[in-house]
């Protein structure tokens, strides 16, 4: 014969009912009790401080006091399919506080079934990683950021090597010009912007991690002066710069390419 199992399950004390209500209370997850058609019957004052919806203000009213439009409603009827089968729901829901600031929560509603079994009731459970959605944002936007690095690195050094080229043609041009020749003018103006294309190059390598930043004493009234003598071809004739040079101004130690930028 089978022998019956000694242990029965019995109600709960009054003793743990109490103390699962004062664990619900002292959550940092917000807690909501409805009935089954989705009025509240109780919220726990994680709920109230997150949302800052009083506890007066949302009992008798239904949890679209919270949605927000930001919310693809598809995902409502799905939930409700789920829990009056009795079935436990998981999702993730863009919720609106009541000054009107988004949160999202990961939300389990679990349902309470009377003694008849029937569902009377459900918990829903929130748990608020807006802050956590915010930290991965910016830890993907960050390895975006780095992998533009890379690219703009190995771009800049290819095109380095070709200015190293160009620099080195340009140079033995100038060196084959007389000193009166007119196109030593070019030239020079050749080797000018292959120098500040060189400057480029290094901000992207610096940009990319591939270069050290190559600190000097600089003269700041010296690099405004030499900027100046470029502006003039880029903002039109119709445009007047003045450039008062600062007065005993002291070097700074900086890298020359990116003072230039």
């Amino acid at each position: 014969m089978p022998i019956a199992s000694s242990k029965r399950y019995k109600p709960l004390s009054n003793e743990m009912l109490s103390k699962l209500g004062r664990a619900a209370q002292q959550s940092a997850d917000l807690i909501v009790i409805t009935d089954r058609s989705g009025v509240i019957e109780h919220v726990n004052p994680a709920f109230e401080n997150l949302t800052g919806y009083s506890r007066a203000e949302v009992i008798g009213e239904t949890p679209r006091i919270l949605k927000s439009e930001t919310q693809a409603a598809a995902i409502f009827p799905d939930m409700w399919q789920t829990i009056l089968a009795g079935n436990i729901f998981r999702g993730t829901i863009c919720n609106r506080k009541k000054n009107g600031e988004t949160f999202t929560v990961e939300k389990v509603i679990p349902s309470l079934r009377g003694k008849d079994g029937e569902i009377t009731h459900f918990i829903s459970t929130d748990r608020d990683i807006t802050e956590r959605l915010r930290l991965e944002g910016e830890l993907q936007q960050a390895r975006k950021m780095d992998a533009i690095g890379r690219l703009a690195g190995g771009v800049a050094h290819d095109f380095n090597n070709l200015l190293l080229v160009i620099s080195a043609y340009a140079e033995l041009m100038l060196d084959s010009l007389a000193v009166e020749h007119p196109l030593r003018r070019n030239v020079n103006e050749i080797l000018t912007a292959s120098r500040r294309a060189a400057d480029l190059t290094r901000q992207l390598l610096t940009f990319g991690r591939k270069h050290l930043q190559a600190l000097q004493l600089l003269d700041l009234n010296a690099i405004v002066d030499e900027i100046s003598r470029m502006l003039p071809r880029l903002i039109g004739e119709d445009i007047e710069l003045v450039v008062v040079p600062g007065k005993n101004l002291g070097c700074v130690r900086a890298d020359p390419s990116q003072m230039n930028k």
